[in-house]
């Protein structure tokens, strides 16, 4: 379905860069989620609207990377080629610019800028849809429809605040799609954790419900902190008075069922962490 998608914003963009491209002859050819999430909306949309020249968005940065970084690889693909025919000169100093025409070399930068814009998609587009939260998906085709807007204008305009407009759009999506992954992630840890302290709690149950409230409440607070600090909270796992409240709470729970029901099927309601 995402791919569906994906297929069909990419011909719409194809349509669209082309039209363009008649009109327009002369306009020839993820750290964003610490950065951005400092950005509020209202600040954001001011940026857009003044049309800041002076810095360059993240996601522009990221993009002209990767397009060096394929170029690179490209250029010394083709060189090879071209050497395995016959030697050019001193290879030691070779001369990219007069081994290359300009046809090639355009055709080489716009080969980098399809493979960077491929590196920049989102993970979601490609991932088991059973796997990953519908709001994640939509948020990921949201994103997706950016990059290609970007990766368009980039192409085909020359206007340096159009770019910085297209990309700092795409700062804003990549951004609230990096806060859905980190708030899923942080979600899915959490249920883990809670199934695996359940887990626990009832194997020391059914080794003996005579628990005292205070000996209860310990050995809750020593399987919290284990099962904490295994998936990587350790910060909760320090706080020790943080564990004991919340070890507090879960035992009172317990307590508060009959033994045979302890025994039998242990279920309580775990606190939030």
């Amino acid at each position: 379905m995402i791919a569906e998608v994906k297929t069909g914003i990419r011909k719409e963009f194809a349509e669209i860069s082309q039209i363009q491209n008649a009109f327009e002859k002369s306009k020839v050819p993820d750290v964003i989620e610490k950065t951005q999430q400092k950005v509020d909306e209202k600040e954001w949309q001011s940026k857009i609207a003044k049309g800041l020249s002076e810095s360059k968005p993240l996601s522009l940065k990221l993009y002209e990377n990767e397009i060096a970084r394929a170029e690179k690889q490209l250029l010394s693909k083709s060189l090879g080629e071209k050497l395995s025919g016959e030697v050019i000169g001193d290879e030691k100093n070779l001369n990219v610019e007069a081994i290359f025409t300009p046809e090639e070399r355009g055709r080489i930068k716009l080969e980098a800028a399809e493979i960077a814009r491929e590196r920049l998609e989102p993970k979601e587009l490609d991932a088991d849809h059973r796997k990953i939260s519908t709001e994640a998906s939509r948020q990921a085709i949201t994103t997706f429809k950016q990059l290609e807007q970007a990766h368009n204008v980039f192409l085909f305009s020359k206007d340096k605040l159009k770019i910085n407009e297209a990309f700092f759009k795409l700062n804003h999506e990549a951004a609230a799609l990096s806060r859905i992954r980190r708030e899923y992630n942080h979600a899915e840890k959490i249920a883990l954790l809670r199934d695996d302290i359940k887990i626990d709690i009832s194997d020391l149950l059914r080794k003996s419900s005579d628990f005292k409230h205070k000996n209860l409440t310990e050995q809750t607070a020593e399987i919290l902190q284990k099962n904490l600090a295994k998936i990587g909270l350790g910060q909760i796992a320090e706080d020790s008075k943080r564990v004991i409240i919340i070890s507090r709470e879960i035992s009172e729970k317990i307590e508060a069922k009959p033994k045979l029901q302890i025994k039998n099927n242990v279920s309580f309601d775990f606190p939030q962490l």
